[in-house]
């Protein structure tokens, strides 16, 4: 069944899913496809068959922000990357992390609330909207300032470097490696 909807195609089917040690699976299909060509071809399944293909985009679509806070969550905080010797302290951690991920949101929006926090671009990546790497960073810089500006004992040592220098300084701390 080929169907148009918001200038993609979307072409639906039932085929078994067939993985090794377990029964063939019935599942729906859907390959969204865009006509002008500029965005490949993306593959959505449901075990569902009573769905519909638009149903199971909507679907995609609304998980879409979950998906990108756990693609974040792993890329920048480690989730799933743990290397603990028990499956308890792996339980432990992947929540212990996440909430990490809610704090760190959290302490951004009151810093941007005095500050905005602007995305970090580079010559060969711009971007307009924030992630939650640029949030990160962002927490990182003011934890590093706070730490370093607002002791008496490192004042003379910091005095020392000019205040582009000493920026510079939080800004290698306070970046992700």
């Amino acid at each position: 069944m080929v169907a148009h909807h918001a200038l993609r195609q979307l072409v639906t089917g039932t085929a078994l899913w067939n993985v090794s040690g377990y029964p063939p699976l019935p599942v729906r299909w859907v390959l969204v496809i865009d006509p002008t060509g500029q965005q490949p071809p993306t593959a959505l399944f449901s075990t569902n068959l009573m769905l519909s293909a638009q149903t199971i985009v909507e679907v995609f679509v609304s998980r879409w922000s979950l998906e990108v806070t756990f693609q974040e969550a792993r890329t920048d905080l480690g989730v799933q990357s743990q290397r603990q010797w028990s499956k308890a302290a792996t339980t432990r951690t992947t929540p212990v992390l996440l909430a990490l991920c809610s704090l760190t949101c959290l302490i951004a929006y009151r810093l941007h609330a005095i500050a905005p926090i602007t995305p970090r671009t580079t010559a060969w990546y711009a971007k307009t909207e924030l992630t939650f790497a640029d949030l990160l960073q962002a927490v990182r810089t003011a934890l590093w300032h706070a730490r370093l500006f607002s002791r008496p004992a490192l004042q003379p040592a910091l005095a020392l470097f000019p205040q582009a220098e000493r920026e510079q300084l939080i800004h290698l701390l306070s970046s992700s490696f």
